[in-house]
């Protein structure tokens, strides 16, 4: 596997989508039981400045401990646009054994679509970019700009075209943004949104499955009702292919992101919500 996709980082919501490999739906967008097609335009992010704290911790066997922490933030810039970023960091004996400062950055539209995705990572000492830009054109496309490698290096330089009609096109940190535009007013078991993101010389195609609703805690210990969210995968990362990442956001007008659980062929990580700020 490529050292810029380490297995534990599918934990992090923003970087579900890292493997080269994921189940693809039958190609119809899934909509819900009003016929409205959920959009990244309607995601809870830009209704708000937003900061999440999480809590990221491995598990494999009688082994267990926290590995890092990983920052989320949601803002609205001067000018109008959206912004979003994620910063993971390893710590205590996750520093020890592969010291990890990872950053992911969004920059949306007024029109909140993508333009501009950014992932720096640097994992035990390697180091590597990759930029991608959006260009949304007529009839429902949008092209797409895709430069990688080692800083102050293009090892990868692509343009691809792809259509909106059957998938939502999305990038890595993206992937929550659009997990959080689901109409609770029409949710129902089953799958739901689709979408398309585009991953170095690949296209990864993914679902998000409606798994019901359960009670849980939020930070301060306040109990409150979760709406629980599956993503089938298909890779050898991965201990199952069917609901191989779980993801409980709670069951209200915001639906946050609070736990995060990863099953890989390795063991398992939970990224668990410490603290949250909205305004």
């Amino acid at each position: 596997m490529n050292r810029s996709r380490k297995p534990y980082l599918l934990a992090l919501a923003l970087v579900i989508l890292l493997s080269s490999t994921l189940y693809r739906p039958a190609s119809v967008r899934a909509q819900d039981k009003s016929g409205h097609l959920p959009k990244l335009q309607d995601s809870r992010i830009f209704q708000r400045n937003e900061t999440f704290m999480y809590d990221v911790d491995f598990r494999w066997g009688i082994i267990k401990g926290k590995m890092g922490e990983a920052l989320l933030t949601n803002r609205t810039t001067r000018n109008g646009q959206y912004f979003s970023q994620i910063l993971f960091r390893t710590k205590g004996i996750g520093d020890t054994f592969f010291r990890v400062r990872d950053t992911l950055e969004t920059l949306y539209s007024m029109e909140r679509l993508p333009l501009r995705f950014e992932k720096r990572i640097n994992e035990g000492g390697y180091q590597y970019h990759d930029l991608i830009t959006f260009t949304h054109l007529p009839e429902e496309k949008v092209k797409i700009g895709i430069k990688a490698g080692p800083p102050s290096v293009i090892e990868r330089d692509t343009t691809i075209i792809l259509s909106t009609k059957e998938e939502e096109v999305v990038d890595m940190l993206s992937t929550l943004a659009y997990l959080r535009s689901l109409n609770l007013n029409n949710i129902e078991h089953g799958l739901l949104n689709r979408f398309v993101v585009p991953i170095g010389k690949n296209l990864v195609y993914g679902s998000y499955e409606f798994g019901g609703y359960e009670n849980s805690k939020m930070p301060d210990g306040t109990p409150k009702e979760m709406l629980k969210i599956y993503f089938n995968i298909e890779d050898k990362s991965f201990s199952q292919n069917s609901r191989s990442i779980e993801v409980w956001v709670t069951n209200d007008e915001m639906l946050l992101p609070v736990r995060i659980n990863a099953k890989l062929s390795i063991g398992r990580v939970v990224c668990i919500l410490t603290s949250y700020k909205g305004a």
